[in-house]
């Protein structure tokens, strides 16, 4: 720990550089920067303080968080990102108490928690913040994990970063995990965690359901769309836009008014993906500008958030990014949540359940950009082949659901 918190105070000043730098695109970076301090506005004694990093852990943890608001608790929800944040506020409102999770420095994480007071810390997926969690165990806070998981790489950084013994101390102080798969328990174990606090609860991304005011808002889209062939690329990185409009280009030989929908994963780059398609001459109507996607309109960028579900339920194929790039994918479950055709690239070190899912033929790996187009093709040109991938699909999420159940009983 000595280690690590000498490396803190001197990476201090770069940590205060690099969220200013981030925003200039994103403005939420330069917001609220006292919270980051532990300076938090909010009332002590949360019965459950529940922490996401960003939007992808939020989503996933909603079935959880509702299901304790369901119960009457007092829940406080902590996110480290500006798209978390903006997540919670929009999804639960004055529900929960809110705020950002502090640095982990040791003063400003004791300056929250005197503030907060929560009983309870659940992790939703993979945070491990060993200043953090040697503070809760000081302060009697029993903490646990709730459908976490590890990856082999974050496993080596975790060893390059702390000592063994560093690691072991504040994860033994972890009461209960429930893990995704067994893979990463042992990961886990690996790390520090007790064997006997550890359990194989699932994935409670699997027990997603689509929104109340879901229909309406694929309604009003189809009529703004038309009857047009809709293409939808996913939380596109660098690389993938221009890969996208290739595709789209080509496969408009054959469906000469495909419409594709672009949606890049960070807001930040919203700017820098309109001036490509701008560079590009390429006709494009731009969602946050409510601009009309008339006929003559080949792209969409939908430079908004909290539309994602929307976005796919409205497609006809989608090709989830992250993945065509060496990002590690990101998540697949809720486009097979609304029965889309799914296409994803060769990098999914991030996302073990889509190799799961291509696997069964629930949906299909693309090597490379001219498989996408190749996938693509096939999905247009074969309604039946979207078919047998939604069967499949929809079969793989039913045997998987159970998981937030599961996680509750741990966590309880």
């Amino acid at each position: 720990m000595i280690r690590y918190r000498l490396l803190l105070a001197l990476l201090t000043p770069l940590i205060w550089a690099w969220l200013w730098a981030r925003g200039k695109n994103e403005p939420g970076y330069r917001l609220r920067w006292k919270e980051r301090l532990g300076l938090v506005a909010v009332e002590p004694a949360a019965q459950l303080w529940i922490h996401g990093a960003s939007m992808g852990e939020l989503v996933a943890g909603k079935p959880l968080i509702n299901y304790y608001l369901e119960q009457g608790k007092s829940v406080l929800v902590t996110a480290f990102t500006p798209a978390g944040s903006q997540y919670v506020i929009r999804e639960f409102g004055d529900r929960v108490q809110h705020c950002y999770l502090p640095l982990d420095w040791p003063g400003a994480v004791k300056r929250f928690l005197r503030r907060a007071q929560p009983q309870r810390l659940i992790i939703l997926e993979t945070e491990i913040w060993p200043n953090l969690l040697a503070a809760c165990h000081q302060a009697d806070i029993d903490v646990r994990y709730a459908s976490a998981r590890l990856t082999d790489r974050s496993v080596r950084g975790y060893q390059r970063y702390f000592s063994a013994k560093a690691l072991r101390d504040v994860l033994l102080t972890v009461r209960a995990i429930g893990t995704q798969t067994a893979a990463d328990l042992e990961r886990f174990i690996t790390l520090g965690v007790a064997p006997d606090a550890g359990q194989v609860t699932g994935n409670i991304k699997f027990d997603l359901s689509l929104p109340a005011g879901l229909g309406d808002q694929v309604q009003q889209l189809r009529a703004e769309f038309g009857k047009r062939p809709l293409l939808l690329a996913a939380s596109t990185h660098n690389g993938e836009e221009a890969a996208a409009l290739r595709v789209a280009e080509a496969l408009r030989e054959r469906w000469p008014n495909l419409l594709l929908i672009l949606v890049p994963r960070h807001p930040n780059r919203f700017g820098e993906v309109a001036s490509l398609l701008v560079q590009s001459g390429i006709p494009y109507a731009r969602r946050s500008q409510q601009e009309t996607c008339s006929d003559d309109m080949t792209v969409y960028l939908a430079d908004t958030m909290g539309e994602m579900l929307a976005f796919y339920a409205v497609a006809d194929v989608a090709f989830v990014g992250g993945s065509l790039v060496p990002v590690g994918g990101h998540n697949v479950l809720e486009p097979i949540l609304t029965e889309t055709a799914v296409v994803v690239g060769p990098h999914l070190h991030e996302q073990p359940v889509a190799e799961e899912l291509a696997e069964q033929g629930a949906i299909l790996l693309a090597d490379d950009e001219q498989a996408l187009l190749h996938h693509c093709q096939d999905l247009f040109a074969n309604p039946q082949l979207r078919s047998q991938q939604q069967q499949q699909a929809s079969g793989f999420l039913a045997a998987n659901r159970g998981a937030l159940a599961k996680t509750i009983a741990l966590l309880s």
